[in-house]
């Protein structure tokens, strides 16, 4: 009689211990779920802030290349006035008017750099 309690009571103690192992393992799992939510959400934010941003830079560049344009415009314009120009004094203002367009075409370029 007193092996069956020992028996009975080695019994209760394993499944006390298989209980409390499944309770750990399955708030463990809880806690791990929770986690992969919260950064699942980090992600989301992060790229809703990402697309929300996206107009921003499309309005920035479209700025930036009618600058670029006008920039390239008058590079042209000017290299035009002196392939056109006659006679010296024409010349010379044509290409001093291309050196300032290209100056400040190759003044943007150094600031990219």
């Amino acid at each position: 009689m007193k092996k069956a309690w020992i028996v009975v009571g080695i019994l209760a103690v394993v499944l006390m211990i298989c209980v409390i192992s499944a309770i750990s393992v399955r708030n463990g799992l809880i806690a791990q779920d929770e986690a992969v939510s919260e950064n699942w959400s980090q992600i989301e934010t992060q790229l809703q802030r990402r697309a929300d941003l996206i107009p921003n830079l499309v309005a920035t560049v479209k700025g930036y290349a009618q600058h670029e344009e006008k920039i390239f415009t008058e590079v042209a314009d000017a290299r035009s006035r002196l392939l056109g120009a006659v006679g010296a004094q024409a010349k010379a203002e044509a290409s001093a008017g291309l050196n300032s367009a290209l100056g400040r075409l190759l003044w943007r370029n150094d600031i990219r750099s």
